[in-house]
């Protein structure tokens, strides 16, 4: 018969808790995923032309920042809850005309340019 003594239980107990402490945090690890990373599994499930019903089925978590008879803008941020300073979050506005989206991007669109010509009018 072996015996055990309180020490070598307390050994025991001591090393399993230290795997399952090494184990939770290598999930933990693995589950912390940045803004940029979370943008990027996000902008995968979105195509140009998806309607708006389907977007919202597959971002539910946005911001309406535009809404006009022309178009309807949303954006979408993912940061992570460590994230202070800003540098592992991410955002993209996304831009729906007639409800099917038509444009994502980081928010900088073409400005539209006029050009006015001037003519003067010569006299006689």
């Amino acid at each position: 018969m072996i015996n055990f003594t309180l020490t070598d239980n307390l050994n025991y107990i001591n090393i399993k808790m230290k795997k399952i402490a090494l184990l939770l945090f290598a999930i933990y690890l693995v589950s912390c995923v940045s803004g940029k990373k979370q943008m990027v599994k996000l902008t995968n499930k979105v195509y140009i032309g998806m309607t708006l019903q389907e977007f919202n089925k597959v971002i539910p978590n946005k911001q309406l920042v535009e809404m006009t008879k022309e178009v309807t803008i949303y954006k979408v941020e993912r940061r992570v809850w460590y994230d202070s300073d800003g540098s592992g979050s991410d955002f993209k506005f996304f831009y729906f005309v007639d409800g099917k989206l038509s444009e994502m991007n980081e928010g900088e669109r073409p400005q539209e340019r006029i050009q006015i010509e001037h003519i003067e009018k010569k006299s006689n």
